[in-house]
């Protein structure tokens, strides 16, 4: 192995951060070798000129592929993937950046002294396209150490992808399953907590740039709904990778996934189209069950077809 870490930086149209990202990397102060590997994606603007002063000016650090055609997100992050020959990689796309010139060295640091972990991730900011803060889209660990029964029970990613330095541990190309998932990263952590244990260090050492066309900034009523079925997707789709090693937080996970699928995906639904998207989701609420719980059955049936009756039974309890 060349170097100790290789560093993943996709980039597609992101001329107007590109600057910012590559120059957070490539001024990281280490005791050891690293490498920024980029993937330009045939963009639309002037990333790929951008891409070719850097390498130009880094050649001892930056391999800069710059594909022939646009392979899409996820096969050049695959692409990437593919082309890690280091001891650890670490990730940051091409319109985020870090923000601590030592953030490498820290993670390496506890990482070389702790053979069980996987993986370590930080704190980090969030901006818009502006520069303004936004809030937080990702669930701060309640431990510094998390397992894979954590990423499973919270629903949701709690390590942001620009903050974390993996292990390169994983057998590659990754299973069909991560290719094909719209969560990827939620899939890498599954992985990887698969094959140890995950470090939170409580420092910002990096920034994550939401777009207000991303995925996780879609603002429907049906937007609970839409999310929860793609992680639903993942969950099911891990557990019988795992071989269902851990059927039993999967679908506890699901079952509570199942409701929120229910609710939101119906609630502005009225008549036949109501009657038919219940009909279509409700296998994925009843193959998840424990056992049979009569009392949350009738519960939820009131709320999806007899809301108001619902409201008026609780209102009147709740005075008694």
């Amino acid at each position: 192995m060349g170097s100790m870490v290789d560093v993943l930086m996709p980039v597609y149209n992101h001329e107007k951060y590109l600057k910012t990202a590559i120059e957070s990397v490539v001024t990281q102060v280490t005791d050891f070798k690293f490498r920024l590997l980029i993937g330009e994606d045939c963009s639309k603007d002037g990333s790929r000129e951008i891409v070719k002063q850097y390498a130009n000016l880094y050649p001892e650090i930056i391999v800069a592929f710059l594909h022939e055609k646009n392979l899409g997100s996820t096969a050049n992050s695959s692409f990437l993937l593919n082309s890690i020959n280091s001891k650890y990689f670490a990730m940051c796309e091409g319109d985020d950046y870090w923000i601590d010139d030592k953030k490498l060295q820290k993670q390496i640091d506890f990482l070389e002294k702790n053979p069980d972990y996987t993986l370590c991730f930080t704190d980090i900011d969030v901006v818009n396209e502006m520069n303004v803060s936004m809030p937080h889209p990702y669930k701060k660990p309640e431990n510094s150490t998390i397992s894979i029964q954590d990423i499973i029970l919270i629903r949701s990613s709690i390590v942001p992808t620009a903050s974390v330095v993996y292990r390169n541990i994983l057998s590659f190309p990754l299973p069909k399953f991560y290719t094909e998932a719209i969560y990827g990263d939620l899939v890498f952590q599954l992985l990887m907590t698969d094959k140890g244990k995950g470090k939170y260090i409580d420092e910002k050492t990096a920034v994550y740039r939401q777009h207000s066309a991303g995925i996780s900034q879609i603002n429907t009523t049906q937007f609970g709904s839409r999310e929860s079925e793609l992680v639903y997707e993942v969950f099911q789709n891990a557990n019988e990778y795992f071989n269902y090693k851990y059927d039993k937080l999967f679908k506890k996970s699901m079952l509570e996934l199942a409701k929120t699928i229910l609710i939101y995906g119906s609630r502005n639904l009225t008549g036949a189209k109501k009657l038919k998207y219940i009909f279509l989701h409700k296998n994925k609420y009843f193959k998840n069950m424990e056992k049979i719980n009569f009392k949350e059955i009738i519960y939820y049936s009131l709320l999806l077809f007899f809301p108001t009756l619902l409201k008026s039974v609780t209102s009147k309890k709740n005075t008694i």
